[in-house]
């Protein structure tokens, strides 16, 4: 017989152990994307892998991301320039106001100003070995985490375990507990 309160709570365990792992800088968790370089993309500047590269190599011009190199991607909670608050690191808030949200970059319109910060990446490889602590502070961790057990999440129904509509932006398992 299947125990939908034992499934449920071993579900939110997992959730928080996602959210554990990424705020102890666990970058595996990130979503693994390759740029191929900036000349191999028609329009780079609508390419994702290109928006993130560009991105981290204004964040951090001396280890810029190589062409054929490997990123790990994460959600934001950085979604525009009204957002900066959330960066609780003073330095780079101020290095991500001037790089990404200034209105010019080498003397032509910034690109990245209307995209913003909502998705960042690190390298896979190289010296950073787990999430910077200032980019911890801004991940979209419901997003990520929702991202990882979707999994699980599609399967629930078909065990009898269904999501309740409380109301537009209240969906649980349960009408009386919340996951």
């Amino acid at each position: 017989m299947i125990d939908p309160i034992l499934i449920l709570n071993e579900f939110k365990l997992m959730k928080q152990s996602i959210i554990d792992a990424l705020k102890s800088g666990d970058k595996s968790l990130g979503i693994k994307i390759r740029f191929s370089g900036k000349d191999s993309y028609k329009n780079a500047q609508s390419n994702e892998s290109f928006l993130l590269a560009e991105i981290y190599g204004r964040l951090y011009p001396e280890n810029p991301i190589a062409s054929g190199d490997y990123m790990m991607k994460f959600n934001t909670i950085v979604l525009g320039e009204q957002d900066l608050n959330k960066i609780k690191d003073l330095e780079m808030r101020e290095k991500v106001k001037n790089t990404i949200f200034c209105q010019t970059w080498d003397n032509e319109k910034n690109f990245l100003r209307t995209r913003g910060l909502k998705t960042i990446a690190i390298p896979l490889d190289g010296d950073m070995f787990t999430i910077p602590e200032w980019i911890r502070d801004i991940l979209d961790y419901d997003t990520i985490v929702s991202f990882h057990t979707q999994a699980i999440t599609d399967l629930l129904p078909s065990i009898g375990i269904k999501l309740l509509s409380l109301s537009s932006s209240d969906k649980r398992y349960s009408n009386l507990v919340s996951f």
